[in-house]
């Protein structure tokens, strides 16, 4: 992968950073090694935030294993909040897409797991593709599991989950 580093900020509340990232394919010695590559692929992607987003797009998170909790800022850390569903977060807008709405913090789980993921919006209404792509990218905030996921956890754009691994 080579990487182009567009903007790195950090800082003691939050950071950022934005990438270009370019994959290139590289062929495996064996085909056993391929397999593993292959694995090791979909474990990253399963659970991942790219792969909620692309749930949440195609409006099937629930069907794939995520559970959805809406907390306020003011609710004890312990605290799970409130159920909700793809179908609250996620609405359509003509001429634009889908949009990703919510006030507070989502916490998130994949099948049951329980390392959770959270994500709070930093701008109103960002933009989300079936690929699990998100616009404007910093307009979200990600918490726990998904925050410490970073460039070793990339993937192209273009990657899709085998149906049979």
């Amino acid at each position: 992968m080579n990487l182009i580093l567009d903007q790195f900020k950090w800082g003691d509340e939050e950071g950022y950073y934005s990438i270009y990232p370019r994959f290139e394919m590289i062929i495996p010695k064996d085909e056993e090694e391929g397999k593993r590559w292959q694995k090791q692929r979909r474990s990253t992607y399963l659970g991942s935030f790219r792969h909620f987003i692309s749930c949440l797009a195609n409006r099937s998170a629930e069907m794939d294993g995520y559970q959805m909790f809406l907390k306020e800022p003011h609710e004890p850390s312990g605290a799970q909040g409130t159920r909700v569903f793809t179908d609250q977060l996620v609405s359509t807008v003509d001429g634009v897409g889908l949009q990703l709405n919510f006030e507070g913090f989502l916490q998130v789980s994949f099948r049951g797991a329980s390392n959770t993921s959270s994500i709070r919006l930093k701008q109103n209404n960002p933009i989300i593709k079936s690929t699990g792509e998100i616009y404007p990218p910093l307009s979200v905030i990600l918490y726990g599991t998904w925050a410490t996921h970073r460039v070793a956890d990339l993937l192209p754009l273009d990657y899709r989950l085998a149906l049979n691994p």
